[in-house]
């Protein structure tokens, strides 16, 4: 993968501390059109796999991101314990609960869902949300952290995540679904 600066480069007031433009890590995706019974979910596995050599304490993983036309302008996010979506700020930030969006209306939406995922020092999902107005996108995605004060050892972080698809009330109905799977 590349980074996201390149050497010398600056985010703000911060300078890249990587020194070459690509990396060593190495990204793998595989999904399915399709999960169990419902044809609209997109099941996304990804695994991240961390080099020999490089030391770290902590690293924050995007597993999965979609920019979608302004149009998705209505931000929801599902509560698993009622089954029912929630309105949601455009943020930006991060929070537990699954996000949705929608066209106002409700006759296309799209929803990511990670269920709770094993690993030592791993926390999330959170899912963070976002309204570009400059850029006209807005921007889901779905994030995984994993710390350890001796440092992460090198190898794979697998994440499984839903992609749901479809009109409101389909999206809501899937994503019930799937909050029950185990």
């Amino acid at each position: 993968m590349a980074f996201w600066l390149a050497p010398g480069e600056k985010s703000g007031a911060n300078l890249a501390k990587n020194t070459t433009v690509l990396s060593d890590h190495l990204l793998t995706k595989r999904f399915s059109i399709g999960y169990k019974d419902m044809p609209h979910v997109i099941a996304y596995d990804v695994i991240f796999k961390l080099p020999v050599g490089e030391r770290h304490t902590g690293a924050t993983f995007e597993a999965l991101t979609g920019y979608m036309p302004p149009e998705f302008s209505e931000f929801l996010q599902f509560n698993s314990q009622t089954g029912e979506l929630e309105p949601l700020s455009d943020g930006p930030g991060e929070q537990p609960r699954p996000v949705v969006f929608s066209v106002p209306g409700g006759s296309h939406a799209m929803g990511i869902y990670a269920p709770p995922q094993a690993g030592r020092g791993t926390t999330g999902p959170s899912y963070g949300r976002n309204r570009f107005h400059a850029e006209k996108v807005v921007k889901w995605n779905c994030v995984f952290r994993v710390a350890n004060k001796n440092g992460l050892a090198p190898g794979d972080h697998k994440y499984s995540m839903f992609v749901v698809v479809g009109d409101l009330n389909g999206v809501r109905e899937s994503l019930r679904k799937l909050s029950k799977v185990k």
